[in-house]
């Protein structure tokens, strides 16, 4: 394990039960297309090199509907995994990303990591609320 690399496994743990039906994985893989044609809306929750240190952003997923792809899967490659093989997908998805602060070898957080996986999993329950309306379901 590699310190804050863990931020989107910690911000899955941190959802609630009645917020959603949450999968905690280390990498995506092909196998999940399955869960993810079923869904009405898929969350993803990543860390990020990429993005500034403990900020935390949201993009909507499209999907990619490539034939190839190697061992790396993309959120956009599951979900368009997921129409091409089970012709379904969802009807919203997004990645939640957290900006890393620290890789080097280790099991624990840091604790500005801990503070934007709680905000990535508010950010991941407001959305997965934001697309339900109790009377007429998912939108």
């Amino acid at each position: 394990m590699r310190e804050d690399d863990g931020l989107g496994c910690r911000a899955a743990e941190m959802m609630q039960p009645e917020d959603a039906d949450v999968f905690t994985c280390r990498q995506l893989t092909p196998e999940l297309a399955a869960a993810v044609s079923v869904a009405s809306i898929v969350v993803f929750l990543d860390a990020s090199v990429s993005q500034a240190a403990f900020t935390v952003a949201v993009h909507a997923v499209d999907p990619e509907l490539t034939a190839a792809w190697s061992h790396h899967l993309t959120p956009a490659m599951l979900v368009g995994l997921a129409a091409r093989t089970y012709g379904a997908r969802p009807a919203a998805a997004f990645l939640i990303s957290g900006g890393v602060g620290r890789l080097g070898w280790g099991a624990e957080l840091t604790s500005a990591a801990e503070r934007c996986a709680t905000e990535m999993a508010a950010a991941a329950s407001r959305l997965v609320k934001q697309r339900y309306d109790p009377t007429t379901g998912w939108r």
